[in-house]
């Protein structure tokens, strides 16, 4: 991996780390991030061989326990590859991955705010279904019975949560958490507009050690077009794509080898010398570990659970600052791709990392060739006050960006908007990252994020959501055709009952 690729793949660590950090304290359901983060070494946090989440400062070995085997690719298990212990402690995503936010401020441990004393949770005050007690019941005061001291167990989830404390705050565990919905929610509203269709395709660009495929399967992405449960969506139809560099792709593939919950074939394919991609054919999904006797399996051929086989998977290497045309017709010789079929392509925090050029051509070239082509965008917009400026020098400073850099030369909302429409796209509507989370969050969101944990820095939080953003683009190459405009058009509506639930009034849209 190439020295500017190297702080690149720390902070997709980074975020990885976050998530996990925001699914242990109950923000959402993910059983595959304890597989996903193993080994995960970021720019500021890491976990151990022991799964154990250590500041990059405060590193040291650690004894190698809770391993799980691995398999080779005759589908055996062979070398021993570890797994963090569950509950596994870290981190939060890549909202504003930990290095972004501990760059422009100084690092808060709210955790050594707690008062001292504390009792077990009642059982009733644990409502959300999360396998681990709520981190804030352990803070409240009984009224009638005051302990001076914790129970034992108390005391040990209490140093756990203190482990975790230390690595992430919450104001970034809240950000991820935020941004993890919002991001589902481009793919189940997109998936369920494209319902109709006979298939669609899913592209995600920069995908690191991503798990919205995995939760895809078990009906675990944020899904407001839900209803009485139910997906609003035919199920089997997607196929799923997983872009990144080589190296990354390499690591997600090793990373799902070990992974207990995930039974799999796998192609290897050869994208010219020495690009390694995966065509995976997935056999049975679990969200819960085989060890589990109330374990359902979800599997891949007759699933009584999901009512549909599981949906075609592949992982491929290339790197993004390479000719997008390239990518795409590798991708159509290897890999079943169809320009013609509608198409999402998911970006977060991508852009970031390109050159401002190389960004453009690949938005060119995807308004060019893909028939009905959908984006989902999620990145900073450092702007051009004092907060912005700190934010850049760090990120400049870390090898990271450049003045050819997207995070440099899109600095704004407006400029992110105008940059979409002026490559081709049809349809932009954006917004910043804190007027999606009051417009596009459900109650459900909210509630639950509340019941993980309270929020004390609430004005730093805003400040933080204020200076990232959401966007989402759309473009057609045939207008001619009868409606071909109107799923690309309900995409990125603003109107009254739009899919998302954008707000005229908080959104920019292109014109």
């Amino acid at each position: 991996m190439s020295s500017h690729q190297s702080p690149i793949k720390a902070t997709a660590h980074d975020a990885i780390l976050s998530k996990l950090s925001a699914y242990q304290l109950g923000y959402y359901d993910d059983p595959f991030l304890p597989y996903m983060a193993t080994n995960a070494s970021g720019l500021t946090s890491s976990t151990s061989s022991n799964g154990r989440p250590i500041r990059v400062f405060e590193r040291r070995d650690s004894p190698q326990v809770n391993s799980v085997p691995s398999r080779s690719s005759s589908g055996n298990r062979t070398n021993n590859i570890h797994i963090p212990p569950s509950p596994p402690i870290a981190t939060s995503p890549r909202l504003s991955n930990q290095f972004e936010v501990e760059s422009f401020r100084p690092y808060i441990n709210s955790e050594r705010r707690m008062s001292s004393p504390h009792i077990p949770p009642r059982q009733q005050d644990i409502i959300h279904p999360h396998p681990f007690s709520n981190p804030v019941m352990p803070k409240r005061l009984c009224s009638t019975k005051r302990q001076l001291h914790p129970a034992p167990h108390i005391q040990s989830q209490m140093a756990q949560k203190s482990q975790a404390g230390e690595m992430h705050q919450p104001v970034i565990r809240r950000g991820t958490h935020a941004r993890v919905c919002v991001m589902d929610y481009a793919i189940t509203t997109f998936l369920s507009l494209c319902k109709d269709a006979n298939e669609v395709q899913v592209v995600i660009l920069g995908s690191g050690r991503d798990t919205s495929y995995l939760r895809s399967q078990c009906n675990l992405l944020h899904d407001k077009t839900q209803q009485e449960g139910k997906c609003n969506r035919i199920k089997g139809n997607v196929r799923w794509y997983e872009v990144d560099h080589p190296s990354m792709i390499q690591e997600k593939h090793d990373l799902l080898l070990s992974c207990d919950l995930f039974d799999f074939n796998y192609q290897k394919v050869m994208n010219g010398i020495k690009d390694e991609s995966y065509i995976i054919s997935p056999k049975n999904i679990r969200t819960t570990s085989k060890k589990d006797e109330e374990n359902v399996a979800m599997q891949g051929d007759d699933s009584h659970d999901t009512g549909f086989a599981l949906e075609p998977y592949h992982l491929i290497g290339y790197d993004l600052r390479n000719a997008f045309d390239l990518l795409l017709k590798n991708m159509r010789e290897n890999h079943s791709f169809s320009l013609e079929t509608p198409t999402l392509f998911v970006m977060e925090c991508v852009q970031m990392y390109l050159p401002d050029a190389d960004s453009r051509r690949m938005l060119e070239t995807i308004t060019a060739q893909c028939h009905h082509g959908f984006m989902a965008i999620f990145d900073p917009i450092i702007q051009h006050d004092q907060f912005g400026q700190v934010m850049a020098q760090n990120l400049t400073k870390a090898k990271i960006a450049d003045k050819s850099m997207s995070l440099l030369n899109t600095r704004t909302l407006k400029e992110q908007v105008d940059k979409l429409k002026s490559c081709g796209f049809d349809h932009v509507t954006g917004c910043d990252f804190y007027s999606a989370y009051e417009m596009l969050l459900t109650m459900e969101d909210r509630r639950r994020a509340n019941q993980a944990e309270m929020l004390d820095e609430v004005e730093e939080w805003m400040l933080i959501m204020r200076h990232y953003c959401f966007l989402v683009a759309s473009c057609k190459k045939n207008s001619d055709e009868k409606n071909s405009d109107s799923i690309e058009e309900a995409y990125c509506s603003v109107i009254q009952n739009n899919p998302f639930g954008f707000v005229a009034s908080k959104c920019l849209q292109s014109e």
